[in-house]
């Protein structure tokens, strides 16, 4: 080691070491990106946990998320037993690996940490942790509490917002901005992986921490370390090595001269809007609906039914988490909630017709299907791979089959005598209706990053179809779980099928859609993009006398005429549009993740 370089060691080290005796500051940890299931991600936390116990100077750690590779409960329960040895408090929320990219997985994340957003005050300093749950988007009801904790902070102070996705990502992030702009505040994010100090104009500035975990030699483990005061942010990298890196220091932009943004709300375009209806609260699914009624069921565990004039006609609270789509028949809608209780709804006053309880997540949508002439039955899939088949009537359990050995999120589908699924298991599973008992299960990609979870397969009878996020559509035969054909086609999870059959329509990331032949898979037609840029919200298109109806990531409802033009319906503002349902002829409902519901008719 050179005379040089230990000179610029220890001049390094008495700068660092001062910055703690300056007034009014606060000196806090962040660790991001923890990845617990990946690869040596567990011996990386604990040096990172014993680096931060070592030094006696820190006064909390924050994590921004990301703490599992994909969000399973051992996964949380490890990182839940590391970070536990901190010698100081830490608050955490999570990100899109907890939440496997689609809400579920955090009832896992919430039965460990109970919360996912957090709110408290060291020396003066305001420190705020936000969900930005798949996708980079901020629930209603989090905005709502921003809101109401913002009113109650003085106007002289510093804030902290901290959240796993950058603002840049976060599509309604314009509304945590609108409400920040009159204060003092600083972002801390995660996500990119990378740390660095992002200034520009006319926002809130913002740091991003990079993973904790290390990716070799080239990036040992690490973690930030913070000073805060009530002008300004130092950052310094603490890492495997033994120099740290200091970044530049952040001033904390006076936010009264923020520009308001503009924030995205509801138009409409080529579409006459019957009614709107906003229940400002999340929701993971699309509705549910009969000729005469719209199910809705919140994650917050709200069911509503509404009347296809948009009146409210019974409202249920079950007290925990509904991250499934319902079932429907006859008179009466099946709820599953995050526990794992089922239960029948009479339709018309929302009682309780019967119940039972499988003691595991309810992760799926909810499928109803003929077992028998007059005899309907219930599937409902779960966090840990098992699907469970009730009889409608009574909820007896009728057979429960273990094919999957990872959580359902699709919607079952029943289809000559057999059962099919997608997993995060990354395979897609074909069951004996009868019994449960497993026939095949399928893949060409066994990686759980590409794992059909997310779409719903259609079938022409001879085949099922399914599009994964390898950006493949994939045709398997219904007898012996065989691929009989496979095509690129730049697709994520949505897909549909013709009334006839004949025809495999398949949105890809950039809304774009391809028109596949069912019995070989050639392509028969490609739209130009709706949008343009990246879409990874799964929908079911919607067919409609030969047009094509679905929504967007990007809050957009479209239309595909019969010559395969893309038109823009309407914008809901932001956050994705769940599937398109058509309860009545010529009238139609859209909804999306914040509880916006529209009921619209197509201009002629």
């Amino acid at each position: 080691m050179s005379r040089a370089f230990r000179l610029r060691c220890l001049l390094c080290l008495v700068f660092l070491s001062a910055i703690p005796f300056l007034s009014g500051q606060t000196r806090f940890a962040v660790i991001s990106d923890t990845h617990i299931g990946a690869g040596g991600a567990s011996a990386d936390l604990r040096a990172v946990v014993g680096a931060i116990n070592s030094r006696q100077e820190i006064d909390f750690v924050v994590h921004t998320g990301d703490i599992t590779e994909k969000g399973r409960d051992a996964e949380f329960g490890q990182a839940r037993e590391i970070l536990g040895r901190l010698n100081v408090p830490y608050f955490i929320i999570p990100g899109n690996h907890d939440s496997h990219w689609i809400g579920r997985g955090l009832v896992g994340f919430e039965d460990s940490w109970k919360t996912d957003k957090f709110f408290f005050v060291k020396d003066g300093l305001y420190c705020l942790g936000l969900n930005t749950w798949e996708f980079g988007h901020i629930a209603p009801e989090t905005i709502e509490w921003l809101a109401g904790a913002v009113a109650n902070i003085p106007d002289a102070v510093s804030i902290l917002i901290f959240v796993h996705d950058p603002p840049d990502a976060i599509d309604n992030w314009s509304q945590v901005h609108n409400l920040l702009r009159k204060r003092r505040a600083a972002v801390i994010a995660g996500h990119v992986h990378k740390s660095q100090v992002l200034r520009s104009e006319g926002r809130i500035p913002v740091i991003t921490a990079r993973a904790s975990i290390s990716r070799g030699e080239a990036q040992p483990w690490g973690f930030l370390i913070v000073d805060a005061s009530p002008e300004t942010i130092n950052i310094r990298e603490i890492n495997g090595r033994a120099l740290p890196a200091v970044l530049s220091p952040l001033m904390l932009n006076n936010a009264t001269a923020l520009p308001e943004l503009p924030e995205k709300t509801f138009a409409s375009f080529g579409a006459e809007i019957l009614w709107r209806k906003d229940f400002k609260s999340f929701v993971l699914t699309a509705p549910r609906v009969s000729k005469d009624s719209i199910y809705i069921a919140a994650r917050s565990g709200r069911m509503t039914c509404l009347d296809l004039r948009g009146n409210v006609r019974w409202s249920r609270d079950f007290g925990e988490a509904l991250v499934s789509r319902p079932a429907l028949w006859k008179n009466r809608v099946y709820a599953g909630t995050s526990s794992g209780k089922i239960v029948a709804l009479d339709t018309r006053s929302g009682r309780e017709a019967a119940s039972t309880n499988i003691k595991e997540r309810v992760t799926s949508q909810l499928a109803i299907f003929q077992r028998r002439p007059g005899r309907p039955a219930l599937l409902v899939g779960a966090g840990t791979g098992r699907i469970f088949c009730f009889d409608a009537v009574t909820l007896a359990t009728l057979w429960t089959g273990a094919g999957a050995t990872d959580m359902i999120q699709t919607r079952p589908l029943e289809v000559t005598g057999k059962i099919i699924f997608g997993s995060w298991d990354a395979r897609v599973h074909g069951l004996d209706s009868e019994s449960g008992r497993e026939i095949w299960s399928w893949t060409e990609n066994d990686n759980f990053y590409y794992a059909p979870a997310g779409c719903v397969p259609a079938s022409d009878g001879t085949r099922v179809f399914v599009s994964s996020p390898d950006g493949y559509v994939s045709a398997i035969d219904l007898t012996t779980g065989k691929t009989a054909w496979r095509e690129k086609a730049t697709s994520w999870e949505s897909l549909g099928i013709s009334p006839d059959k004949k025809s495999i329509w398949v949105k890809s990331r950039i809304d774009e859609f391809n028109v596949l032949d069912s019995v070989a898979g050639k392509l028969l037609r490609k739209t130009a993009p709706a949008q343009g840029n990246g879409d990874l919200f799964p929908v079911e298109p919607l067919a409609c006398a030969g047009e094509i109806l679905f929504g967007g990531q990007n809050g957009n409802t479209y239309l595909i005429d019969k010559d395969g033009r893309i038109s823009k319906l309407f914008s809901m503002g932001p956050g994705g549009v769940h599937s398109v349902q058509n309860p009545k002829r010529g009238i139609f409902i859209a909804a999306d993740m914040d509880g916006r519901v529209v009921a619209f008719r197509l201009k002629r």
